[in-house]
């Protein structure tokens, strides 16, 4: 005699639902709600990952010019302070273009001093020239001069008018040339400048990548530096809890899997919106689309901590 498959089929599910229905009761019975086991409402502390940064983050200083290094002054460790000089780049060419500029400078103030006294001397004729008209303007009309010779003092005046023009003219392109020298020189004085690499202000040298005798590109980094101030962790919570946090809340600053609090600390930012994942991103080929929103938590006393150690935020509600 065979048997009915859906008398079997409906035999398997009364057992089941009997079973899952034995393991409700009984998780009744023991005062445990295994749907409320995760829920969010239920949740008292917020973990969120993140790393020790300086207050202004840590910034990689870029050379603004190219060229070999000849000499540095300072190492990986070393505090400094604003202007103080890093790396000092070859300037060979930009030390020759200044003093070649500085050289025309002297020869071009020469040039106007010449130019002055050629209008000096312009100047001194061009009034003779006039004192001569008016004499022989005056004696014309007494008959004791020549039409012919107060004509040709006119002439002769007009020809010194447009030389002393001429040499004022020359005193202005002259001293205009100086003010393009100086210019240059300013110039060459600035590319100079530009291969002392110097700190932008007050802070902690992190890392010092070239050495005496590498080259360096433009715009290439060659340190990464720390301003001077207080540090903070930059910490990612996960998009179930984001709307949990709120400035002010208390934080316990930890290793990660580690049970030892470092630091204590407030949260004193919250970003307005939810973002990919930035800070450890896993690997490039995971399909998992959780977004993350970024707090900063400031930092009772940062003693025990270093910088761009990877940390756990554990954040009370």
């Amino acid at each position: 005699m065979r048997s009915n498959p859906f008398v079997y089929l409906s035999f398997c599910l009364a057992i089941l639902f009997g079973c899952n229905s034995g393991d409700q009761k009984k998780a009744s019975k023991d005062g445990v709600d295994s749907t409320q086991i995760f829920s969010p409402d239920k949740v008292r502390e917020v973990t969120g990952t993140g790393k020790v940064e300086p207050e202004n983050g840590i910034v990689a200083l870029a050379a603004t010019s190219a060229g070999v290094v000849v000499k540095q002054f300072k190492s990986r460790g070393d505090s400094v302070r604003k202007g103080e000089p890093i790396l000092q780049l070859d300037q060979v060419l930009e030390q020759s273009r200044f003093e070649q500029s500085t050289s025309q400078l002297a020869t071009q103030r020469s040039e106007i001093e010449m130019a002055r006294e050629a209008a000096r001397e312009a100047e001194v004729t061009y009034r003779y020239n006039q004192e001569q008209l008016a004499t022989a303007r005056n004696l014309l009309q007494k008959n004791a001069e020549t039409q012919q010779n107060v004509d040709d003092l006119e002439q002769t005046l007009k020809k010194s008018e447009i030389e002393l023009t001429n040499r004022q003219v020359a005193i202005r392109q002259a001293q205009q040339r100086l003010r393009e020298i100086q210019k240059q020189g300013q110039v060459s004085k600035e590319e100079k400048n530009l291969k002392m690499l110097r700190a932008p202000e007050v802070g902690v040298i992190l890392d010092l990548f070239p050495t005496v005798g590498s080259a360096i590109k433009q715009y290439e980094t060659y340190a990464d530096f720390a301003a001077k101030g207080p540090v903070l962790v930059r910490a990612e919570v996960d998009e179930l809890f984001a709307n949990k946090i709120k400035t002010g809340q208390k934080a316990v600053i930890r290793l990660v899997g580690s049970t030892d609090t470092l630091a204590t600390g407030t949260v004193q930012f919250v970003s307005p919106y939810l973002k990919k994942k930035s800070l450890f991103q896993e690997q490039a080929s995971d399909l998992e689309d959780r977004r993350v929103r970024e707090i900063r938590v400031t930092i009772d006393q940062s003693d025990r901590l270093l910088l761009n150690t990877k940390v756990e935020c554990i954040i009370s509600l």
